[in-house]
C-alpha cells in the first residue's frame, strides 16, 4: 500500500498538523461527520461534565490515539494509557503527540495485546475507554472482567453488535490482521446488547446504560441507525446519568430474575427463548 500523508499508509482520525490536515475536507467529509457523530455520542458528556479533568484513562484499541487525545487536549485527563497491536498505528500516535506538543508523561502508547496488559497492568484507572474494539474479540467475558479489574469509574464500549433482542452472541471468522500474534485471532465473537448487560453484570459492574443520539440527518451513522452498532457506559459505582443525562435504561432483567421466572429452559414457557 502507498504511503499517505506524513509517512503512514492511511488514516483514520483528523489532526490538523502544521498547516495541513490528516484527512481531506472534501474526500473524507462523511467520515469527519461520522467521528463527529461519535464524539458527540459517548465523549462530549465526559468533556462537558468537566469528569475527566485530572482522571487517568485507559484507551484500548487507541488506534493512532485520537480519543486518547480528546481526552487529554479537550477534557484536561491527567494521563492516557493507550494499548494497541498494530505497530503502525502505536508509531502514528507517537507521532501526532509529539507534533501536537503533548507533553512527556501525560501519555503512553504500548504495543501490547490487551487482554496480557490488563492481566499484568497493576495500574488503576478512572474511565476505560474500549472504542471500536469490543467486537475485534473472541472472549468477551473474559475482556469486561479485565476491564472492571483495573477501573475505578466507567468503562465506555462502542461496539458493533449482533441484531437481537435477546443475550445472544455471533461467532464470525475474520481475516488475520497486520497485528502483533497474540492479538491475532481467525474468529470474532460479537454480542448483542442485552448479551453484554448480562456479561458486564456477571463481571461485576454495577450498573450499564446504553447511550442514544439523533442520527437521522447523519447517514454516515447508518450502523447505529440500523441498529448493528451501539455504545454503551458500564459503571462501578458512580450514576451514569449524572454524566450522560440521556443515557437508556433498556430494563432488562437480570440474570437472576430471568432465571428465577424462566428456568433454564426459557423455550418451554414462550416462543423465541428470552427476550
Amino acid at each position: 500500500m502507498p504511503l499517505n500523508k506524513f509517512g503512514f499508509t492511511r488514516w483514520n482520525f483528523q489532526y490538523d498538523i502544521g498547516s495541513d490536515t490528516t484527512l481531506d475536507p472534501i474526500a473524507d467529509h462523511k467520515l469527519l461527520r461520522r467521528i463527529a457523530g461519535r464524539k458527540n455520542l459517548f465523549m462530549n458528556p465526559l468533556l462537558t461534565s468537566g469528569y475527566l479533568k485530572g482522571k487517568r484513562v485507559l484507551d484500548l484499541g487507541s488506534n493512532s490515539g485520537y480519543w486518547s487525545y480528546i481526552t487529554l487536549a479537550e477534557g484536561g485527563a491527567s494521563f492516557v494509557q493507550g494499548i494497541e497491536a498494530s505497530p503502525e498505528l502505536v508509531e502514528q500516535a507517537n507521532f501526532v503527540f509529539e507534533k501536537k506538543g503533548m507533553i512527556p508523561g501525560s501519555y503512553d502508547f504500548r504495543l501490547d495485546d490487551a487482554y496480557s496488559y490488563l492481566r499484568e497492568t497493576e495500574d488503576r484507572f478512572d474511565v476505560v475507554l474500549c472504542l471500536g474494539f469490543f467486537y475485534h474479540i473472541n472472549d468477551p467475558l473474559a475482556l469486561l472482567q479485565l476491564m472492571r479489574r483495573v477501573c475505578r469509574g466507567f468503562t465506555v464500549i462502542d461496539t458493533i453488535v449482533h441484531k437481537s433482542d435477546e443475550a445472544l452472541i455471533s461467532v464470525r471468522p475474520v481475516q488475520r490482521k497486520s497485528v502483533i500474534d497474540e492479538a491475532n485471532i481467525t474468529l470474532e465473537l460479537v454480542s448483542s446488547p442485552k448479551a453484554i448487560h448480562w456479561l458486564a453484570e456477571e463481571a461485576g459492574y454495577v450498573a450499564t446504560r446504553d447511550l442514544t443520539d439523533d442520527y437521522e440527518k447523519i447517514s454516515s451513522m447508518w450502523d447505529y441507525i440500523g441498529a448493528f452498532r451501539s455504545a454503551h457506559v458500564c459503571s462501578v459505582s458512580d450514576k451514569i446519568e449524572t454524566i450522560w443525562p440521556t443515557a437508556l435504561n433498556p430494563g432488562y432483567m437480570t440474570t437472576s430474575e430471568d432465571l428465577g421466572k424462566y428456568g433454564y429452559f426459557p423455550e418451554m414457557h414462550r416462543k423465541g427463548g428470552r427476550s
